[in-house]
């Protein structure tokens, strides 16, 4: 108004009715939240023996990607976002594919990835950003049905049209107590991305709901492969996007390229992509763990252990889920099945490490020994079945 020649008066007039109206509106927005949406961060963790609530944990799904698309509308305003090889995304009219994953599993990581890659806006089912009702995105981040609800049925629905999906695997051993991490900062009121939480606090919860959360990682797995055709779907790992191993992470990224563009010949893939994860995954607003230099979840590594009984019960479902499809999903299981192993034998058995002076209980070192021996056999991943109950019963007794 001022630009224009208008009088400050009326500009102040202006920017006071202005800024009433909108209060207003806040105000009444929120006085209209019913109790139980996870907008209250006063209490510090959950009652003992507290119910699960699927549609309380997806609304914190919801809360939190929220939060972090105004978190992305403010860095950018600011100008930050882009580096380098790294343009500034833009909406652009393309088919999307979903971009499935179990929550813990890398999905802010990826479509920072997809956006770098391609110059090309993300978005997600709730469509914060506005622009997946205009399919004005490349992909579209979704956990549905891992956080399963009333809400997230709604969602799903609104792209349920989209015929190409990417489904992103983290090893459970992993994503699991990621997903732990994300719950414990949001029943303590603490930003995203920044707490690790206490072991203590993790055996916990982890005893209440393994079955649950195993459960849904596998089933979110079967329902996308399930839905979509084997030549409309790929399979991305978030430890290969996230290798240090020389041009491990470039290749899976020049094979989700090749699958965006195959998909939709408008979506470009940059030339650079070495550039292009280098730049994201060292950049501090990216935040995922792992044993990259950036994580911002502050405080030194910690190990969340299984017991022995959950990491078999792991092992069985990620081996049924390998024989359901076995040439799209049985290598990356098999290699996901290989890292259970490791995690019964070495350097602990289910949180019991061995003594460093060599003076390990003589039972106990004998069924180390077995499960060594069952690593390796020709073709049984998993150790036998005895050997296992023989490891826990001298377990409890140490």
């Amino acid at each position: 108004h001022r630009r224009n020649g208008g009088g400050s008066s009326h500009y102040r007039l202006t920017t006071t009715l202005l800024s009433v109206a909108m209060c207003a509106l806040f105000a009444a927005r929120f006085a209209s939240v019913p109790e139980g949406l996870g907008l209250d961060f006063s209490s510090s963790s959950l009652p003992a023996g507290a119910a699960y609530d699927a549609g309380a944990a997806f609304r914190r799904l919801e809360s939190a990607s929220a939060e972090e698309a105004r978190n992305e509308r403010r860095a950018s305003a600011d100008g930050a976002v882009p580096q380098g090889c790294v343009k500034r995304a833009e909406p652009k009219d393309v088919r999307p594919v979903i971009a499935a994953s179990y929550p813990g599993s890398g999905a802010k990581l990826t479509w920072k990835l997809l956006r770098g890659m391609t110059g090309i806006m993300t978005g997600d089912d709730h469509d914060h950003n506005g622009l997946v009702r205009k399919r004005q995105v490349v992909s579209i981040k979704t956990h549905y049905p891992a956080i399963d609800s009333e809400g997230a049925e709604k969602v799903y629905e609104s792209v349920n049209d989209v015929s190409r999906a990417m489904v992103i695997l983290r090893h459970p051993m992993s994503s699991i107590p990621s997903y732990h991490n994300f719950e414990y900062e949001q029943r303590n009121g603490l930003p995203n991305h920044s707490t690790k939480a206490p072991v203590e606090e993790w055996e916990k919860w982890r005893d209440e709901r393994f079955k649950k959360e195993m459960k849904a990682w596998i089933d979110l797995v079967r329902f996308w492969v399930d839905r979509v055709k084997y030549e409309h779907r790929i399979i991305v790992q978030f430890e290969k996007l996230t290798s240090k191993e020389e041009g491990i992470a470039v290749e899976e990224m020049r094979r989700i390229g090749e699958f965006l563009h195959e998909g939709d010949g408008r979506v470009e893939i940059v030339e650079d992509l070495e550039c292009v994860h280098e730049t994201i995954t060292s950049d501090v607003r990216v935040g995922f763990e792992g044993e990259r230099r950036h994580s911002l979840r502050k405080g030194p590594d910690i190990k969340y252990p299984f017991t022995p009984t959950q990491l078999g019960r792991m092992d069985q479902a990620l081996k049924e889920l390998a024989e359901w499809r076995p040439g799209q999903l049985g290598p990356f299981m098999d290699e996901y099945r290989k890292m259970i192993v490791g995690e019964r034998v070495h350097p602990s058995v289910g949180g019991v490490p061995a003594r460093a002076d060599g003076d390990e209980d003589e039972g106990l070192a004998m069924a180390r020994e077995r499960l060594l021996a069952a690593k390796a056999g020709a073709h049984l991943l998993a150790p036998p079945e005895t050997a296992v109950k023989e490891l826990e019963g001298k377990e409890r007794r140490v």
